[in-house]
Protein backbone atom coordinates (compact mmCIF):
# COMPACT_ATOMS: atom_id res chain seq x y z
CA UNK A 1 0.00 0.00 0.00
CA UNK A 2 2.43 2.13 0.89
CA UNK A 3 4.36 1.92 -2.52
CA UNK A 4 1.10 2.43 -4.26
CA UNK A 5 0.85 5.70 -2.10
CA UNK A 6 3.75 6.89 -3.06
CA UNK A 7 3.23 6.31 -7.42
CA UNK A 8 0.05 7.78 -6.70
CA UNK A 9 1.17 11.40 -6.02
CA UNK A 10 3.67 10.82 -8.97
CA UNK A 11 2.22 13.63 -11.85
CA UNK A 12 3.03 11.11 -14.27
CA UNK A 13 3.68 7.43 -13.83
CA UNK A 14 6.43 5.58 -13.97
CA UNK A 15 7.39 4.03 -17.31
CA UNK A 16 9.69 1.64 -15.52
CA UNK A 17 10.29 -0.34 -11.69
CA UNK A 18 13.74 -1.02 -10.20
CA UNK A 19 13.89 -3.33 -7.27
CA UNK A 20 17.19 -2.76 -5.79
CA UNK A 21 18.06 -5.22 -3.05
CA UNK A 22 21.50 -5.19 -1.07
CA UNK A 23 23.89 -7.47 -2.85
CA UNK A 24 26.25 -10.16 -1.55
CA UNK A 25 29.76 -11.60 -2.46
CA UNK A 26 28.96 -14.06 -5.51
CA UNK A 27 31.27 -16.83 -3.78
CA UNK A 28 28.20 -16.81 -0.43
CA UNK A 29 24.95 -17.35 -3.42
CA UNK A 30 27.30 -20.26 -5.06
CA UNK A 31 28.06 -21.91 -1.69
CA UNK A 32 24.42 -21.87 -0.86
CA UNK A 33 23.27 -18.65 0.75
CA UNK A 34 19.54 -18.82 -0.27
CA UNK A 35 19.41 -14.55 -0.33
CA UNK A 36 19.48 -13.70 -4.30
CA UNK A 37 16.57 -16.11 -4.45
CA UNK A 38 14.41 -14.87 -1.70
CA UNK A 39 15.24 -11.23 -3.77
CA UNK A 40 13.97 -12.50 -6.49
CA UNK A 41 10.82 -14.31 -4.86
CA UNK A 42 10.13 -11.11 -3.12
CA UNK A 43 10.46 -8.76 -6.34
CA UNK A 44 8.66 -11.15 -8.59
CA UNK A 45 5.64 -11.49 -5.84
CA UNK A 46 5.81 -7.39 -5.44
CA UNK A 47 5.02 -7.07 -9.24
CA UNK A 48 1.81 -9.90 -9.27
CA UNK A 49 0.46 -7.44 -5.86
CA UNK A 50 1.43 -4.13 -7.68
CA UNK A 51 -0.15 -5.90 -11.11
CA UNK A 52 3.11 -4.78 -13.43
CA UNK A 53 3.24 -6.74 -16.34
CA UNK A 54 6.70 -8.61 -17.55
CA UNK A 55 9.28 -6.30 -19.10
CA UNK A 56 8.19 -3.18 -16.99
CA UNK A 57 10.01 -3.99 -14.18
CA UNK A 58 13.61 -5.85 -12.59
CA UNK A 59 15.29 -6.57 -9.91
CA UNK A 60 18.69 -5.35 -9.28
CA UNK A 61 21.60 -5.67 -6.40
CA UNK A 62 23.56 -2.38 -4.79
CA UNK A 63 26.27 -1.78 -2.38
CA UNK A 64 29.26 -3.56 -4.11
CA UNK A 65 32.18 -2.79 -2.50
CA UNK A 66 36.07 -4.36 -2.75
CA UNK A 67 37.55 -6.45 -5.29
CA UNK A 68 35.38 -9.86 -5.16
CA UNK A 69 32.99 -10.17 -7.50
CA UNK A 70 29.28 -9.59 -6.63
CA UNK A 71 25.87 -10.82 -7.30
CA UNK A 72 23.99 -9.12 -10.74
CA UNK A 73 22.40 -7.52 -12.08
CA UNK A 74 24.63 -4.21 -10.43
CA UNK A 75 22.05 -1.26 -9.93
CA UNK A 76 24.03 0.89 -11.02
CA UNK A 77 24.34 -0.96 -14.40
CA UNK A 78 20.88 -1.35 -14.87
CA UNK A 79 20.06 2.50 -14.17
CA UNK A 80 22.61 3.32 -16.92
CA UNK A 81 20.94 1.23 -19.46
CA UNK A 82 17.61 2.51 -19.00
CA UNK A 83 17.39 5.41 -21.11
CA UNK A 84 18.95 3.29 -23.96
CA UNK A 85 15.94 1.12 -23.89
CA UNK A 86 13.37 3.99 -24.26
CA UNK A 87 12.47 4.32 -20.58
CA UNK A 88 12.10 7.47 -19.30
CA UNK A 89 10.28 7.94 -16.21
CA UNK A 90 11.70 5.04 -14.17
CA UNK A 91 11.10 4.33 -10.00
CA UNK A 92 13.32 3.15 -8.25
CA UNK A 93 13.38 1.25 -4.31
CA UNK A 94 14.66 -0.75 -1.94
CA UNK A 95 12.10 -3.39 -0.64
CA UNK A 96 14.50 -4.93 1.13
CA UNK A 97 15.32 -1.87 3.39
CA UNK A 98 12.79 -0.10 5.84
CA UNK A 99 13.82 2.85 6.66
CA UNK A 100 15.99 5.54 4.28
CA UNK A 101 19.65 5.42 5.11
CA UNK A 102 23.02 6.17 3.01
CA UNK A 103 22.01 3.50 0.58
CA UNK A 104 18.45 4.95 -0.32
CA UNK A 105 19.30 8.35 -0.05
CA UNK A 106 22.44 8.63 -1.64
CA UNK A 107 23.38 5.56 -3.74
CA UNK A 108 19.87 4.91 -5.30
CA UNK A 109 18.28 8.82 -5.03
CA UNK A 110 21.55 10.97 -5.44
CA UNK A 111 24.41 8.40 -7.17
CA UNK A 112 20.81 6.71 -8.93
CA UNK A 113 20.26 9.88 -11.24
CA UNK A 114 23.94 10.01 -12.14
CA UNK A 115 23.79 7.08 -13.16
CA UNK A 116 20.19 7.13 -15.39
CA UNK A 117 21.48 10.57 -16.71
CA UNK A 118 24.89 8.92 -17.71
CA UNK A 119 22.57 6.67 -20.07
CA UNK A 120 21.46 9.48 -21.51
CA UNK A 121 18.23 9.82 -19.30
CA UNK A 122 16.83 13.10 -17.47
CA UNK A 123 17.92 13.16 -13.54
CA UNK A 124 15.11 14.72 -12.43
CA UNK A 125 12.82 11.68 -14.01
CA UNK A 126 14.05 9.42 -12.19
CA UNK A 127 12.11 8.87 -8.92
CA UNK A 128 13.20 7.01 -5.80
CA UNK A 129 10.78 6.12 -3.57
CA UNK A 130 10.90 7.05 0.28
CA UNK A 131 11.28 3.59 2.39
CA UNK A 132 8.56 3.34 4.80
CA UNK A 133 10.27 5.33 7.85
CA UNK A 134 7.83 6.16 9.82
CA UNK A 135 4.76 5.19 8.21
CA UNK A 136 2.14 4.59 10.76
CA UNK A 137 0.85 1.32 9.58
CA UNK A 138 4.60 -0.03 9.61
CA UNK A 139 5.14 1.17 12.90
CA UNK A 140 1.84 -0.78 14.08
CA UNK A 141 2.56 -3.96 12.30
CA UNK A 142 6.12 -3.77 14.13
CA UNK A 143 4.98 -2.79 17.66
CA UNK A 144 1.83 -5.95 16.99
CA UNK A 145 4.85 -8.28 16.17
CA UNK A 146 7.30 -7.18 19.27
CA UNK A 147 4.27 -7.78 20.92
CA UNK A 148 3.63 -11.35 19.42
CA UNK A 149 6.72 -12.28 19.83
CA UNK A 150 7.68 -11.26 23.70
CA UNK A 151 5.48 -13.77 25.24
CA UNK A 152 4.74 -11.07 27.70
CA UNK A 153 8.57 -10.10 28.63
CA UNK A 154 8.14 -6.25 29.29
Amino acid sequence: EHLMQQISRLSTPPDYYVLSFHGIPRRYADTGDPYPLQCLETARLLAEVMGWETGCWQAAFQSRFGREEWIGPSTSEVLKELAGRGIRRPMIFSPGLTTDCLETLHELAVEGREHFAAGGGQPEDLFAAPCLNDNEEWLSFLAELVERNALGWI
